[in-house]
């Protein structure tokens, strides 16, 4: 772990031991990073992300147990670029929630995601359209030509469900 010299990007640190002794080099890291510090920065050229930092809920007070939310999902391809994704999402015992739902398609945020009562559903086209066969001939698992879709229900306390479907 450190930077190039030149450009002041970071460079990666390989540990590597025998098959099947994840604990040894999860130990290895763990005493490397003890004994290095600020090992890991953010790259100076590499814009951040929305998504790099999770924001801290202050003066909140949670009453009682609070579960995360009930999520269910399902995509339907429309035509060749479009999909429908739908689904319902229930907080605790209560059908009129408040949680938030986020839809993502091969990685792209889809909005706006359309309410319901507790039903919700988003239509959006496919981004990345289907390049064809791999040339190196492999086999991809889940399907290359499948789209990707990710949903994430969060509650206004902050847990999260979340589900991910291939259409």
């Amino acid at each position: 772990m450190g930077a190039m010299n030149d450009t002041g990007m970071p460079v990666g640190l390989t540990f590597a031991t025998k098959s099947s002794d994840d604990m040894s080099i999860i130990s290895y890291a763990h005493a490397f990073e003890q004994a290095h510090d600020k090992v890991r920065f953010v790259p100076p050229r590499t814009p951040g992300l929305q998504t790099d930092l999770i924001p801290l809920r202050r003066g909140r007070k949670i009453r009682g147990f609070h579960a995360a939310p009930i999520l269910s999902a399902s995509a339907l391809r429309i035509d060749e670029q479009k999909i429908l994704v739908k689904g319902t999402v229930k907080l605790e015992s209560c059908w009129n929630s408040d949680a938030k739902v986020e839809v993502h398609v091969d990685g792209v945020p889809v909005l706006p995601v359309s309410f319901e009562g507790s039903e919700w559903s988003v239509i959006t086209n496919i981004t990345l359209p289907f390049q064809g066969t791999s040339p190196f001939g492999e086999v991809n698992v889940p399907d290359a030509s499948l789209a990707m879709v990710v949903v994430v229900a969060t509650a206004p306390n902050g847990r999260s469900a979340g589900k991910m479907l291939f259409v």
